[in-house]
């Protein structure tokens, strides 16, 4: 049997602690473990389908001169400000690691008997966007083998100086599996080239390549709060304010992307400690917002990365980003604080409002076409011998566990997409656009064939798939004495 599990989000927890604990890994495995002893499985294969590792949702980056960032690289960077990067990125995950010794030792090593997995057993790792310079440089690799064990059960050992692949494909099973960053235009740099080209597999360059969501991530989402908390310090009492800033540290869960904004007028009518200051975090969220997206705004790495891609295209995805940033930098309090007014009264009609402000408003932020690509990408593998029996398609990157028939034919196999969602809590905007939810998610996926399961033959000659999917409603209570200010 094999197991996809994607988009952990395991970071150095300096933008907030979002990712789920030891606990849940426990959980998971024993739930995994009664399938295989179902199933009859002798082994089991483990694909950890990227954004494992978070090395963008972090303060560290902003901590280092621009030049030892990644995207502060100028283009012809010499070796040593090259390993000048390296040599951060290999401390970041190694913070990573340490913060999070327990989940890193469980898999580091075979796990244990206890979880009454199959003896037999293979973990395989891809990258995704958010763990994309973990495949950069061998020293990277080097860690990630050890501490996901990716070695284990191997009688070749995998080399670090050899970059994993970016895809995962079996015949057995029938499934063709990627992250999934390739449809998006903020976090793959070549999406237009590949999805035209009609090659299967994007040159492993491509994905070197720093896209802006990156930088957004590290720029602009990680810095926020810690940008807030500076304009409010002092302003208010110390506990509401870390109550405030933790809160902020969320935004990065809040689903759609697009709803943001809403997101920020819901808190600041529903959370208690905004809705005491109000006026004060307005002011300091806006005042924060500016600061943070005008400094994004003249990263070299923007500028460059706004002309490389605009087109003649009206309102092309450059034109969206341009906009939101213009919305962004010029924020007009009044104007908000009219939106929370009238949000108390009519909430349908600050909907409006809201989206007024924010012209940038964008489906492809809103991860709504994962099903048709995934259909194009079925299409497009058709043609190749080598996966041409293909009935499963997988993506993580999302955050949305979904499963879609693509195609099912009277004289064929059913083709079907699936997404591996994410293990990270999530706030989920109501239909109505009214208000959010919060709750933890957590989410893989098993193939099983007739080799590990008999009965399988007798009702069907494909391989089959179960996707487990929990979810726990948490309202993010903290206490304050629990919380520490990042400035």
């Amino acid at each position: 049997m094999v197991v996809f599990i994607s988009d952990l989000h395991i970071s150095d927890k300096t933008t907030g602690v979002q990712h789920l604990e030891i606990d849940a890994f426990e959980e998971a495995l024993g739930n995994i473990a009664r399938q295989a002893k179902n199933a009859g499985s002798k082994e089991i294969t483990f694909v950890f389908l990227g954004d494992i590792f978070d090395l963008v949702r972090t303060t560290f980056w902003v901590q280092k001169p621009l030049i030892e960032r990644p995207w502060g690289l100028p283009v012809n960077a010499t070796p040593a400000q090259i390993a000048a990067v390296q040599t951060n990125a290999v401390a970041l995950i190694d913070e990573i690691i340490e913060k999070n010794d327990k989940i890193f030792k469980m898999w580091g090593k075979p796990l244990p008997r206890k979880y009454h997995l199959p003896e037999k057993q293979t973990r395989i790792y891809i990258p995704g966007n958010h763990d994309r310079i973990c495949n950069e440089f061998p020293a990277l690799r080097e860690r990630v083998i050890e501490s996901l064990g990716l070695n284990i059960g191997r009688e070749t050992q995998l080399d670090p100086h050899v970059p994993f692949d970016y895809y995962f494909h079996s015949s057995l099973y029938k499934v063709f599996a990627r992250h999934g960053q390739e449809w998006d235009n903020y976090n793959f740099e070549r999406v237009a080239d590949w999805s035209q080209s009609g090659y299967i597999i994007p040159p492993p360059e491509h994905y070197l390549e720093i896209p802006i969501g990156e930088v957004i991530a590290a720029e602009v989402a990680s810095l926020l709060p810690t940008a807030v908390c500076q304009n409010l310090k002092g302003k208010i009492d110390d506990d509401d304010l870390k109550i405030i800033i933790e809160h902020m540290k969320t935004i990065d869960d809040v689903r759609p992307m697009a709803a943001i904004l809403p997101w920020l007028i819901d808190s600041l009518l529903t959370q208690t400690a905004m809705r005491q200051h109000r006026s004060i975090v307005v002011d300091a969220l806006a005042n924060a917002v500016r600061t943070v997206i005008s400094a994004f705004d003249t990263l070299p790495f923007t500028q460059a990365w706004m002309e490389k891609h605009d087109s003649f295209a009206p309102l092309d995805y450059v034109d969206r980003l341009q906009l939101a940033i213009l919305a962004l930098k010029n924020l007009d309090i009044t104007r908000v604080n009219r939106i929370l007014q009238m949000a108390e009264s009519r909430p349908a009609h600050a909907v409006e409002a809201i989206l007024r402000i924010m012209p940038c408003i964008d489906d492809a932020l809103r991860n709504d076409n994962y099903a048709t690509m995934a259909s194009k990408d079925l299409k497009r593998i058709e043609s190749d011998p080598q996966f041409a029996k293909t009935l499963y398609m997988l993506y993580g990157h999302t955050h949305r566990a979904e499963q879609v028939p693509i195609d099912t034919p009277k004289d064929s196999s059913c083709q079907v997409y699936l997404n591996t969602g994410t293990w990270r809590p999530l706030y989920r905007q109501a239909v109505s656009q009214i208000g959010f939810m919060r709750w933890k998610n957590l989410t893989f996926t098993i193939f099983y064939n007739a080799e590990d399961d008999p009965k399988i033959k007798f009702q069907r000659p494909d391989p089959t798939f179960e996707t487990w999917t929990g979810s726990l409603l948490d309202p993010l209570n903290h206490n304050p004495n629990d919380l520490t200010l990042p400035c």
